[in-house]
């Protein structure tokens, strides 16, 4: 995200002490007059995408078992029922994650702008008609990178964080022989026969900061090692139900909510960009 383009042929670079936004200027930004790279091309190249691997960590999530059944009446009184769990876990789940940065702002030096970075973990805990899903730690803020030499760059970045766990818990099934689907008293419409159930849990929001070392392997390629901290983790217990578009079919508390002990992170991975 630091590194600045030679140039060619009478390409032009922005200079390294004037900040170029992508919200202003548009027309000057993106001028080929000269031959200069358009605006948008290097905007898109001072995007990092980058996937990884977690090395180290406290991760601890513990959860017990637990067997719902659900039932749901429409305005017609027909009963749509669901089956879903939460399955027995202890223990520390393997990490997979992704990260994407996308700058509002930059130069050949350094640049700010938005981060998301996404932690996936191997544990397989809520479990509906034919899919389980794994808890997944999901981040967002901003960060500020600068290029240390012409190889290194290296990123700080603080945002808020929490932990989700949901499912796609069944899909609507017929009442009785030739049931048009669940009738939504309210907007007096059908719920398709087929739709999905989704099941989805979050925990406590919390801030959290990361710090990233990046080595330029090969043009746009890079190794990052990544470092974040964030506190304890947390727990999810209540969970709501959703049927397509419609979100008012209730939530559920669970006695022994999915508990989450997570307070640094240790990770490696490779991207691209500048």
């Amino acid at each position: 995200m630091l590194l600045s383009f030679s140039t060619t042929h009478g390409r032009q670079n922005t200079p390294s002490n004037e900040m170029t936004s992508p919200f202003s200027n548009y027309k000057k930004s993106t001028s080929n007059v000269n031959g200069a790279e358009l605006w948008m091309i290097t905007w898109l190249k001072h995007w990092n995408i980058g996937f990884g691997t977690t090395i180290s960590s406290d991760i601890h999530i513990s959860s017990t078992t637990f067997d719902k059944s659900v039932s749901f009446q429409d305005g017609y009184n027909d009963t749509y029922r669901f089956q879903w769990s939460i399955n027995e876990y202890n223990g520390n789940p393997t990490q997979s994650h992704f990260t994407l940065r996308l700058p509002l702002y930059f130069n050949s030096k350094s640049s700010t702008g938005l981060f998301f970075y996404r932690r996936g973990f191997g544990a397989a805990i809520l479990k509906g008609e034919d899919y389980t899903s794994k808890p997944k730690n999901q981040n967002l803020g901003i960060f500020y990178s600068r290029q240390i030499t012409p190889k290194l760059k290296t990123t700080f970045s603080i945002g808020t964080a929490n932990y989700e766990l949901g499912a796609t818990i069944g899909s609507l099934k017929s009442a009785w022989s030739g049931d048009p689907g669940y009738y939504h008293e309210n907007d007096k419409k059908f719920i398709d026969i087929g739709t999905e159930m989704f099941l989805s849990g979050f925990s406590d929001s919390y801030t959290t900061y990361v710090v990233d070392v990046a080595y330029m392997i090969w043009g746009a390629i890079f190794a990052e090692l990544h470092f974040s901290t964030h506190g304890k983790g947390g727990s999810i217990s209540q969970f709501d139900y959703e049927l397509g578009e419609y979100s008012e079919f209730g939530s559920i508390t669970l006695d022994n909510p999915v508990t989450i002990d997570d307070s640094f992170v240790i990770s490696i991975g490779i991207g691209i960009g500048y």
